[in-house]
């Protein structure tokens, strides 16, 4: 059995079969996402860029989740009467006897006290680049982790995933198969609108998903 801290992409590839893309369509929609921003967020972004731009070279992990990732993600809103996020949570990833296990940092799924059919999730934020063996294999494994849980319940779906290296956001869809990634994204830059949008966009998607698969909390 070996942590999610300590997969890599090639890794992730070779045992579970599955393979980088270096474009997919559903990630292609996705960064398409525009959204008409309040007054009152485009003046809350702008506090958590000016914050980050100061900071973000001086924070630790706990810091940067703490002042940054935690009041963008509640100004986005995740939480609603059919899903909700969820920090912190064990899954484990198995295939031909080899196991992978680990706690997510942050997702969505459905559910009150434990994640049903989780949807998304953001993983590693990490302040430093050189602080991550590689993020982007840990964010797989996390969502390979997802995927096989979801099809256990028979909920197969696509799954949208984000990872930050201090200012940088990567988004990242998995289709079961395939994955592929975005270029970064700037957050102490006038990209954190972008980021935000991208972000929100997210609710749209679980909201269709909703709807169509009837999902409610449980």
């Amino acid at each position: 059995m070996k942590s999610f801290r300590h997969w890599i992409r090639q890794e992730v590839e070779e045992v579970f079969g599955v393979k980088e893309v270096r474009k997919h369509p559903l990630l292609e929609k996705w960064l398409e996402a525009e959204f008409e921003i309040s007054d009152k967020e485009t003046e809350r972004l702008e506090e958590f860029r000016l914050l980050l731009d100061e900071n973000v070279d001086l924070w630790n992990e706990a810091e940067l989740k703490m002042n940054f990732l935690g009041p963008l993600l509640l100004l986005v809103n995740y939480n609603t009467a059919d899903y909700r996020t969820f920090m912190e949570r064990p899954l484990v990833a198995e295939k031909n006897g080899e196991i992978a296990s680990g706690t997510v940092d942050f997702m969505i799924a459905r559910g009150r006290q434990e994640p049903r059919s989780p949807f998304f999730s953001m993983y590693e934020y990490k302040p430093d680049p050189t602080g991550s063996k590689d993020p982007l294999g840990q964010l797989m494994i996390a969502l390979i982790a997802i995927h096989q849980a979801n099809k256990r319940d028979n909920f197969e779906f696509p799954l949208y995933g984000v990872y930050v290296i201090g200012q940088f956001f990567y988004f990242v869809i998995f289709d079961g198969e395939t994955y592929a990634k975005s270029k970064p994204f700037l957050s102490s830059r006038s990209d954190i609108f972008k980021i935000y949008a991208l972000l929100k966009q997210i609710k749209n998607y679980i909201e269709d998903l909703v709807r169509e698969e009837d999902l409610v909390l449980s």
